[in-house]
């Protein structure tokens, strides 16, 4: 009976129960889903390319030279060799071409100048500055300056012939061709002597 004393129908006591039942259904799915496991993303793979073959490693080169010790046996593919200092070689060049300009420079100054030949003697390296000693007839100052150039020009050829003659020993490899720099007694001229520069290799 209703709350008017009518009486209920048969329908309307079934929906409490249909809801009910739909609501588990749901609630049922729900805690389905929360239990199943995540879905793994899967990792995006790059498009496959043509493939090149790889070709064999390369080698490296062994070296120009190796430093020579009297006491260890020449490796196979090299042969020892000797060469001139190439430090000492630069710096008495250097020293030597710089200083010898200079002093040929100012015999060219005093000679347009004055028109004088008395520093002529310039013109000649290592021994120029000694002679102009005699022919220039200089002062204090010029006579210590004279000495001094040619000091400084015996110094740095001392250095030059020292980087030729004490060589220093190492090994060179057989492919490569070494050239020797020497020094020797040349001919200048038809009757005058020096020093002449030979190359072997």
């Amino acid at each position: 009976m209703g709350p008017f004393g009518t009486a209920i129908p048969k329908r309307s006591r079934l929906r409490p129960a249909r809801t009910v039942a739909v609501l588990g259904a749901a609630a049922l799915a729900l805690l389905a889903a929360a239990a199943a496991p995540p879905a793994m993303a899967q990792p995006l793979t790059p498009p496959a390319g043509p493939r090149h073959a790889a070709g064999p490693p390369r080698c490296p080169s062994p070296p120009r030279e190796l430093p020579y010790r009297r006491s260890e046996a020449i490796p196979e593919g090299y042969h020892h060799s000797s060469k001139a200092r190439r430090g000492l070689l630069i710096a008495g060049a250097t020293s030597l071409t710089s200083i010898y300009l200079s002093t040929a420079a100012v015999a060219v100054i005093d000679q347009e100048s004055r028109s004088r030949d008395d520093l002529a003697a310039l013109y000649v390296p290592l021994a120029g500055p000694f002679i102009a000693l005699d022919s220039a007839r200089p002062n204090t100052a010029g006579l210590y300056a004279l000495v001094g150039v040619g000091i400084s020009q015996a110094a740095a050829a001392a250095i030059l012939v020292a980087a030729l003659v004490a060589r220093k020993d190492v090994l060179v490899r057989n492919d490569l061709a070494s050239v020797r720099w020497t020094l020797a007694p040349a001919a200048v001229g038809g009757a005058g002597a020096g020093l002449g520069v030979l190359a072997r290799w």
